[in-house]
């Protein structure tokens, strides 16, 4: 009897250490190669349907049919309002749908992933540069961006006489946030008067735009303000107001846009993307230095300011 149970419990022992040796393998195999016949699913969430995310993804997926990769891959596509519970009902759903890996753009997807998905590798695309986001190991790779907040000051101090500025921000989005504080830091340096003007639903836009009196408004790399700014850009133009931004996509309602190239940002992805489905390659995280910068020359003229030669020989593209 004495034998027999302890040939019981070798053969327990060695199935638990093949059980564990079992997952070990499923946990440490690397993903699906691109050479694979079954696609690998792709979950993308936009913190917003706005142009810029657009042109970001637009660029991602051409990158990706150029390396001849596209067609190995399934993409679920989640565009929700900018808007924390939204966000996080469109990760769950791509967790539902089994999504393999998971791209967020823009600050807000890009936080709110953070408590919703723990078991799928995550990259993240057009975040304002935050050095506390690159140490955070919940991210596979991301892509950020920097920008000269200084420069966009300088350049409305040259077009115009300006001394109280608003800035536009949503708490909600922290990079958002951080970049507001950025800007004030920036404005009391320059002797300029910064207003902050922290904005939770679309109408306190408008009720600040009336509350406050602003010679010029900084607008901030938000999805919330991609999305929503716009509809309240007459009431900006009734005012006279100046408005700078560094958003992509809202070129045609400021006077100045200084933001950061969607075609690299959406370029860098798709080669963290590859790297990955090729080799498992984590860790990557890139930072798009290259910015464009657009003046709106019909908005200038409109509202009775000239921009100086020396400026328009700067941009990227003049709004004619």
């Amino acid at each position: 009897m004495a034998i027999s149970n302890q040939n019981k419990v070798k053969r327990s022992f060695w199935c638990l250490a093949f059980s564990f040796f079992l997952l070990l393998a499923v946990v440490s195999t690397p993903p699906v190669p691109a050479s694979a016949g079954d696609k690998v699913r792709v979950g993308v969430v936009f913190s917003a349907d706005v142009p810029y995310y657009r042109d970001i993804h637009r660029y991602f997926i051409k990158t990706l049919k150029e390396k001849g990769i596209y067609g190995k891959i399934d993409f679920l596509v989640q565009k929700p309002h900018p808007d924390p519970i939204a966000w996080s009902n469109a990760l769950r759903k791509l967790y539902v749908y089994d999504a393999s890996i998971i791209i967020t753009y823009g600050p807000g997807t890009s936080e709110t992933v953070k408590y919703e998905i723990s078991d799928v590798p995550v990259f993240y695309a057009g975040l304002y540069s935050n050095d506390t986001v690159l140490e955070n190991a919940h991210f596979a790779g991301g892509v950020e961006y920097t920008l000269p907040v200084t420069s966009l000051l300088r350049y409305l101090r040259k077009m115009d006489s300006v001394k109280r500025i608003g800035i536009f921000f949503f708490p909600p989005e922290r990079t958002s946030v951080e970049e507001a504080r950025k800007v004030q830091e920036r404005c009391i340096a320059l002797g300029l008067e910064p207003v902050m003007l922290p904005v939770h639903k679309s109408s306190e836009i408008g009720e600040k735009l009336r509350l406050f009196d602003l010679d010029g408004l900084y607008i901030t790399g938000s999805a919330f303000m991609l999305r929503y700014f716009p509809e309240y850009a007459s009431e900006v133009k009734r005012q006279k107001i100046r408005v700078v931004t560094s958003s992509g996509g809202l070129e045609d309602k400021a006077m100045l846009s200084l933001y950061s190239d969607p075609f690299l940002i959406g370029r860098e992805l798709s080669g963290l993307l590859v790297g990955y489905l090729k080799n498992g390659r984590k860790g990557d995280f890139k930072i798009v230095r290259r910015n464009r910068l657009v003046f709106n020359y019909a908005i200038s003229k409109e509202m009775g300011i000239d921009i100086p030669l020396e400026l328009l020989t700067e941009a990227d593209e003049v709004i004619r």
